[in-house]
């Protein structure tokens, strides 16, 4: 459950760094930090003062590297990493810090007036333990939501119309 704090301080910086060589390759850096803290909050005579809010991760890197090909393939790699943070207001109960890798293909074609586009895709390609999100002081240690581990996935998407 939540409950409002007395006060709070939300402070923190987003970055990205974005390279392009050429028009068929690019590269994406972000990087976020969050410090999200209690300023004041006494609960039932707890005092969580200087505590870390619940369910916000000090540092986040998301990274990308997609690939266009002469002949229509596009292929993309990124990876993301996720601190460790609290998910109660004592500090007591941690999500723990992963990283993902995924990887994308697909074909760009033209079929008469159509734009036909085959796809396949692997999410967490290492198979990675992690949860998908964090309910902060769940309700009987109830805090974690699992992932599903390693993904696979694919389709075609078809367009047309006015160009």
């Amino acid at each position: 459950f939540l409950t409002n704090a007395g006060e709070t301080s939300r402070n923190g910086v987003e970055m990205l760094v974005e390279w392009v060589p050429d028009s068929s390759f690019t590269a994406r850096f972000a990087y976020t930090y969050q410090d999200f803290k209690f300023d004041k909050f006494v609960l039932d005579g707890d005092d969580f003062g200087g505590n870390p809010e619940p369910g916000a991760p000090p540092h986040q890197v998301f990274a990308g590297v997609p690939h266009r090909a002469p002949f229509g393939l596009t292929s993309i790699v990124q990876l993301r990493w996720q601190d460790e943070y609290t998910v109660r207001n004592d500090n007591t109960a941690f999500n723990w810090a992963y990283t993902l890798v995924d990887l994308r293909f697909a074909l760009d074609r033209r079929w008469g007036d159509s734009d036909f586009r085959p796809f396949i895709g692997i999410d967490n390609l290492f198979d990675e333990r992690y949860n998908a999100w964090t309910i902060a002081n769940g309700y009987g240690g109830r805090y974690y939501d699992p992932s599903p581990g390693r993904e696979v996935y694919g389709g075609v998407t078809i367009g047309f119309g006015i160009r």
